[in-house]
């Protein structure tokens, strides 16, 4: 029968419930509360906002990818994206031969989208940013 519980298995159900649910309810304690949270990174964190376009701050390469670099500022920790065309002045056909995972850089902020939380650098010199 569709749409219907059968009786054995209402039973079956009845039996595991009664098992599964405790003598005395356990008053919860913050710890349990918060168990599943994972904790923060840093606790302070600062927005976006306070990023400044042009300004240069410390960061650690993250991760490499074939079209750019992550690298995570120490201002806010978030991922920002440094493209390969920004990576030097002249041109870069390989990322890995230029940066590894662990550098310290000091890229520049040159796009902040704060709506889908994405920050751009550039570790070019300062001639070619007034170039730009």
């Amino acid at each position: 029968v569709r749409g219907k519980k059968r009786k054995g298995r209402q039973k079956a159900d009845l039996k595991r419930d009664q098992a599964n649910t405790p003598a005395t309810p356990a008053t919860p304690t913050p710890e349990s509360i918060n168990a599943h949270k994972k904790p923060r990174r840093c606790l302070g964190r600062k927005p976006l906002t306070d990023l400044i376009i042009g300004k240069r701050y410390p960061g650690t390469v993250v991760y490499l990818k074939p079209f750019g670099a992550f690298i995570d500022i120490h201002a806010c920790h978030t991922e920002a994206l440094c493209h390969i065309s920004r990576i030097r002045d002249d041109y870069v056909s390989d990322i890995n031969a230029v940066l590894t995972v662990g550098d310290e850089v000091n890229p520049r902020v040159v796009e902040i989208n704060r709506r889908n939380k994405r920050v751009t650098v550039s570790l070019q010199t300062d001639d070619m940013w007034e170039h730009e």
